[in-house]
């Protein structure tokens, strides 16, 4: 958890976390070098494939409307990064909704306030190479502009949900789908699986259930995998043939002869026509 605005008005910069295992204890987390100014009301995400935290937009101790992202690796130094985005980036603001899309390794935005004014775009953040903004352009009809709204990324359903929020002196109560498996232009290309790619595992790390999600930009032989840290292969996923698309399949976390295996590290891997890629899962208890 990062910043807010406590009872008094005053914005926050700190950063905390709720550890789950063992009794449940806040305590502060301390970083170094420079780090995001005081704000509430920002996009907070984190990314498993990177072990870090994405930080962007927000409103600042003066109430201005914010512009920046931020990312803090949890493994090392603990120092917050600012990102230099190419390209055209979302105006400032603050309350946008926000999901983490973990299959293709981007947080999404929606709307949000500015100084004068509540917004209805939509905006995607990819990490993966060199991180950038892009526009999301939709078909069909577009939300209200709002603030305040709650969203999440249903993996399984390939769409981002978001309920309520505010509208100027209104308050929201409806629930819309934004799905990415039908058509959808993010930057000039309205359609899907022109490259073959494996995603990254959501959730992850994971209890229960991962979704893995794949993209073929041609039919052929498919082979998915998962192996443990010393490459052994102890459960396949898919071995077979395969038409051009995206694809999801759910691992439970068991072996070949369907028995529970043990929290750690593992990592699924997947050989099909022009990819060959794999991911890391992490497995809880």
């Amino acid at each position: 958890m990062f910043g807010g605005r406590d009872g008094g008005g005053q914005s926050l910069a700190d950063l905390w976390e709720l550890p789950l295992s063992g009794p449940l204890q806040w305590a502060p987390i301390a970083t170094s070098g420079a780090a995001p100014e005081a704000r509430d009301l920002a996009a907070f995400a984190y990314d498993a494939e990177r072990d870090q935290l994405v930080l962007c937009a927000g409103r600042g101790a003066a109430g201005q409307a914010l512009a920046d992202a931020w990312v803090l690796p949890l493994g090392g130094s603990l120092e917050w990064s600012a990102l230099s985005t190419p390209g055209t980036a979302p105006s400032a603001r603050y309350g946008p909704a926000h999901a983490f899309d973990a299959s293709r390794d981007r947080l999404l935005m929606f709307g949000g306030g500015e100084a004068t004014a509540w917004l209805a775009d939509g905006w995607e953040l990819t990490l993966s190479g060199t991180p950038a903004w892009r526009a999301l352009a939709s078909s069909g009809v577009t939300p209200a502009a709002r603030r305040e709204a709650s969203a999440v990324f249903d993996v399984a359903g390939d769409r981002m949900l978001m309920f309520g929020g505010s509208s100027y002196a209104t308050r929201l109560g409806d629930l819309w789908e934004l799905h990415f498996s039908r058509v959808l232009d993010a930057g000039g290309d309205a359609t899907v699986a022109r490259v073959s790619a494996l995603r990254a595992p959501a959730p992850n790390p994971a209890r229960g259930v991962t979704a893995l999600r794949w993209s073929l930009a041609r039919a052929g032989h498919v082979r998915l995998g998962v192996y443990d840290l010393s490459g052994r292969l102890v459960r396949t996923l898919a071995d077979g043939e395969r038409a051009a698309g995206e694809h999801t399949i759910e691992w439970d976390g068991r072996d070949e002869a369907r028995a529970s295996l043990e929290a750690g590290i593992y990592f699924v891997r997947l050989n099909a026509p022009g990819v060959s890629e794999s991911r890391k899962v992490v497995r809880v208890r």
